[in-house]
């Protein structure tokens, strides 16, 4: 694996000692990383570490080598376009008043992507094509599509400025079961091809299990645990696994 997104020793703690790490970490395209803890544990301090909202008060996050940019300058403009974030509910992050070819575009115009309209558009054309969704989906607003098709374009948007990582942040919570089994199914999909590398963050260890290859597990704050993800779920060594574990209502089928 060619590793692009690495924490070392990163550690971030808030007013009154809430926060997480020391963490490491390496996600490269074709490889799954798995975050898993109960709410409070710090999954949502690590993303912002990881993306560069939040930097490490310890240690270090690097993309290719060098420490994630803060701000809206042209180098994290640069690290935005390929390390990108899909938020919990991504179809109710979309705008209901624009079009589904705008949400794809203006991305491509804030972060500085190469090329015209035309250029442009054609990126757009593979992002849905990517996903799934038929061509004319572009010229249609949120609330004309089905759960699934607001999904599908959710996951375009964070594709199409050429993303080698994505950051999912409890992607699928409160989701159906097929419609969530479809997401899961596309992300696995995009791994497994190499596309891209993927950090799922989450409280569900059945999603987890289905996509991810490596598994590090916070327990308030601290890394409880991490490994391939097949050994941990299957002989948890430390007791907020254990719990994870024993919480599981089924026995997951692998997505790939």
């Amino acid at each position: 694996m060619s590793v692009l997104l690495e924490a070392s020793g990163a550690a971030y703690a808030h007013p009154g000692g809430a926060g997480v790490g020391p963490v490491d970490l390496a996600v490269g395209p074709g490889r799954a990383l798995g975050v898993v803890g109960r709410s409070g544990s710090g999954k949502s301090t690590l993303v912002r570490m990881l993306l560069g909202l939040t930097v490490p008060q310890r240690g270090e996050v690097r993309w290719r080598g060098a420490p994630v940019p803060r701000g809206t300058g042209r180098a994290a403009r640069v690290v935005r376009r390929e390390l990108t974030y899909v938020p919990q509910d991504p179809a109710g992050s979309l705008d209901p008043r624009r079009t589904v070819r705008r949400t794809l575009t203006d991305p491509l115009r804030r972060l500085g992507v190469d090329g015209g309209p035309r250029e442009h558009e054609v990126r757009v054309a593979e992002a849905l094509a990517a996903v799934g969704l038929e061509p004319d989906v572009a010229d249609r607003r949120p609330p004309t599509l089905s759960g699934g098709q607001a999904q599908r374009a959710a996951l375009a948007r964070a594709l199409v400025t050429g993303a080698r990582v994505v950051v999912a942040d409890e992607p699928v919570s409160g989701l159906d079961h097929a419609l969530r089994d479809q997401v899961l199914d596309l992300l696995a999909d995009f791994v497994a091809s190499g596309r891209i590398g993927l950090v799922w963050v989450s409280h569900d260890l059945d999603a987890t299990a289905r996509l991810c290859d490596d598994l590090l597990v916070l327990d308030r704050g601290a890394v409880a645990e991490c490994g391939p993800a097949d050994e941990v779920l299957h002989r948890p060594g430390h007791p907020a696994t254990r719990a994870l574990v024993e919480a599981r209502l089924t026995d997951p089928t692998p997505a790939r």
